[in-house]
C-alpha cells in the first residue's frame, strides 16, 4: 500500500506560523539542514480499529525540487490524516 501525505501549511503539531499560507524558500549551504514535520493519526477515524498503515516500515521522501527519493524508517502507524508541512531551515546540528 502507498499512502501519499497531504501537503498542508500546518496541523496539530506545528507548521507555518499563524497568518502565513505560503511556504518559505529554504536555501541550504554546505553542512546546513532542514526538516519537514509529518503527522498522522495512529487509529482509524471511524473507530473500527482497522489501520492499513500499521505495517509500514519506511517513508519514501522526496525533497522539494528533486526527482530522487530517500527511504527513511518510520516509527509510528499511519492510519489516517497523513500530512506533511512545509520544509523549514533547522538550527539543530546533525
Amino acid at each position: 500500500m502507498v499512502a501519499n501525505a497531504a501537503r498542508t501549511p500546518s496541523g496539530y503539531l506545528g507548521g507555518l506560523p499563524q497568518g502565513h499560507s505560503a511556504p518559505p524558500r529554504v536555501v541550504l549551504g554546505p553542512g546546513q539542514s532542514a526538516y519537514a514535520l509529518i503527522e498522522a493519526l495512529d487509529a482509524a477515524t471511524d473507530g473500527s480499529g482497522a489501520c492499513a498503515g500499521r505495517a509500514a516500515t519506511a517513508l519514501l521522501v522526496t525533497a522539494p525540487d528533486q526527482r530522487s527519493s530517500t527511504s527513511l524508517p518510520v516509527a509510528f502507524a499511519i492510519c489516517a490524516d497523513f500530512a506533511v508541512h512545509p520544509v523549514v531551515a533547522s538550527t539543530a546540528q546533525p
